[in-house]
């Protein structure tokens, strides 16, 4: 990947950032963006997972959440894709907070696996209720603050009522 690919990459990541960041109640979070630039060196967990795109990792107590992201991987995605894989990661800042009910080692009969992988369907749900109320404000808009509106105009609720 060039340096001029890279920055192309990471401008459609800021991109995204300005978009959903406040709508979603984050600006008051530390949310920092990582980016790797080579998939051979990039790892969930401190196992190398190039296929993957993102990994969330947040600290609820402190509200502060770092997305790195694999730019290989992010150059691959169209802009629908990515802005879907961008809201599912910043899902997880709000989704990390559950993995702490399993600090004290107890796993109530759940692996960790299986926790997780439910957590990541919550995240991908969530996220495409989030893209879906986006994409009903309007046609072409990027205007997202007034989801309360848009929800009630959905639910058939006036926005007036």
């Amino acid at each position: 990947m060039t340096d001029a690919e890279f920055e192309a990459q990471r401008e459609r990541l800021q991109k995204l950032s300005e978009r959903w960041l406040e709508p979603l109640g984050l600006k008051w979070w530390h949310v920092t963006l990582t980016y790797e630039r080579d998939s051979g060196e990039y790892k969930v967990d401190g196992e190398p997972s190039p296929r993957s795109i993102a990994n969330c990792a947040a600290d609820w107590r402190y509200l502060n959440a770092n997305i790195t992201w694999n730019m290989l991987q992010v150059a691959e995605q169209d802009d629908e894709e990515l802005e879907l894989a961008f809201v599912h990661e910043l899902m997880h800042v709000f989704l990390n907070e559950f993995r702490a009910l399993h600090g004290d080692g107890a796993t109530h009969g759940v692996e960790r696996d299986d926790w997780l992988a439910h957590e990541e369907r919550i995240a991908s749900t969530l996220a495409r209720a989030f893209v879906w109320v986006r994409e009903r404000a309007g046609a072409g808009t990027d205007d997202i603050t007034a989801i309360s509106t848009i929800t009630a105009n959905v639910n058939g609720v006036s926005a007036s009522a």
